[in-house]
C-alpha cells in the first residue's frame, strides 16, 4: 500500500532528528580500559636501556594509551639534537600509543651549565618541531590529536597543547614545567610565563567546556609540574602556579564530573585528594596522581570505568615488582 507523502516525510524528518541525537551524545564506553602514566625518566643510560620494556609491559597489560607528562632526560644532561632524537625514536617504536608532554628538564632546564647553557625557548621550538609535527600521537599506531595551534592564530606555537576523547573522557595535556613555571627573577612574571599562561588557561576553559557540552563524565589534564596543593589550599600558593591552580579550582567546581590532574616533577608516587570543599572536607570528585621517577622505573595505570562510583581507578605499576612504592586504589 503507497503511504501518503506527509507520514513519509515525517518518519525521515523524524529518522533525521534520531540521527543527529544520537551522534551529538557523548561516546560512553561499555567496558572499561586503561591508560598508562609516566615521566621523569630515564635520566641514565641503565633507564634508558630498560625505556623499551617499559612500554611493553604497559602493552602486555593491555594499556589503550601511555602519556609521558615530561622529562625525558635528566635535567643537568646536555639537551643536545641527538639526545632529543633517541627519545623521539624511542617513543615512535612504542607497541601503543604514546601522547608526550615537556617537562623542565626537556627546555627550561637547558639554561644550566651543566646541561650545555642552551636557550629554552630555542630548545623549546626544536621540541615542538621534532614530537609535534603530525597531527597524530607518537608510536607505531597513532591516533589523531586536537592541537591548540590550529584552534587559534593567537596560540599557533602551542603544539604541545592536546586533547582528545576516549570513552566519557576528556584529556588535555599542558606545558607547566616544574621549577618556577619560568617566573623568572623579577617580582613580575616575564613575557614567556604569561603568554604561556593565557594559552594554558585558554585550552584548560575550552576542554572543560566541551566536556560539559558533550555531557562527558570526566576530566584528566596532563602536566609536568607539581603545583603544590597544600601552599595552595593554605593561600599562599607559588607564585608561578597561583593562576593555573586558581583556574583549575574553578573549573572543577562548575564541571558535574570527575577530574584527574596527573604530573610529576617530585618523583614520588602518590595519589590524593588536596582540594577542600567549604566544609574542609576533600572535595571528591577531584583527584592528584603523582607518576614514579627516577629512580624508581615505573607507570601509573588509570582504569576508566563507568560501573564504580570512581570512575577512575589508580593503580602502581613499578618496572620490578618487588618495588615497594604501591598506592592504593
Amino acid at each position: 500500500m503507497t503511504r501518503p507523502v506527509g507520514s513519509t516525510l515525517r518518519d525521515l524528518a523524524l529518522c533525521v532528528a534520531c540521527c543527529a541525537a544520537f551522534c551529538a551524545s557523548p561516546l560512553r564506553a561499555e567496558e572499561p580500559y586503561s591508560f598508562a602514566v609516566f615521566g621523569d625518566q630515564p635520566y641514565d643510560d641503565e633507564e634508558r636501556a630498560e625505556l623499551p620494556d617499559l612500554l611493553q609491559q604497559m602493552k602486555e597489560e593491555k594499556a589503550s594509551f601511555a602519556v609521558h607528562i615530561g622529562d625525558l632526560k635528566d635535567p643537568n644532561d646536555p639537551c643536545s639534537d641527538e639526545a632529543y632524537a633517541d627519545r623521539f625514536e624511542v617513543f615512535q617504536q612504542s607497541p601503543l600509543p604514546l601522547v608526550y608532554v615537556p617537562g623542565e628538564g626537556d627546555w627550561l632546564s637547558c639554561a644550566r651549565q651543566l646541561a650545555g647553557t642552551r636557550d629554552p625557548a630555542e630548545r623549546l621550538g626544536f621540541v615542538r618541531k621534532l614530537f609535534y609535527g603530525s597531527a597524530t600521537s607518537l608510536g607505531t599506531d597513532g591516533f589523531e590529536l586536537r592541537r591548540q595551534s590550529t584552534t587559534d592564530e593567537t596560540f599557533a606555537p602551542f603544539r604541545e597543547h592536546q586533547s582528545w576523547v576516549r570513552g566519557p573522557v576528556k584529556f588535555l595535556t599542558l606545558n607547566l614545567p616544574g621549577g618556577d613555571n619560568n617566573w623568572g627573577k623579577a617580582a613580575q612574571a616575564g613575557d614567556e610565563h604569561l603568554l604561556r599562561m593565557a594559552a594554558v588557561r585558554e585550552w584548560m576553559e575550552t576542554a572543560f567546556d566541551e566536556a560539559k557540552k558533550q555531557g562527558l563524565l570526566g576530566v584528566v589534564v596532563l602536566a609536568h609540574a607539581n603545583p603544590d596543593f597544600p601552599a595552595f589550599v593554605a593561600d599562599h600558593p607559588a607564585r608561578g602556579y597561583a593562576e593555573f591552580l586558581q583556574t583549575l579550582r574553578a573549573l572543577v567546581e562548575d564541571f558535574p564530573g570527575q577530574v584527574l590532574y596527573i604530573h610529576g616533577d617530585t618523583h614520588v608516587m602518590r595519589t590524593d585528594r588536596p582540594l577542600l570543599q567549604a566544609d574542609g572536607q576533600p572535595l571528591q570528585r577531584f583527584r592528584d596522581v603523582e607518576v614514579y621517577g627516577s629512580p624508581i622505573i615505573g607507570w601509573v595505570e588509570v582504569t576508566v570505568d563507568t560501573a564504580r562510583p570512581n570512575l577512575f581507578r589508580v593503580r602502581s605499576k613499578p618496572l620490578k615488582p618487588d618495588t615497594d612504592a604501591s598506592q592504593p586504589d
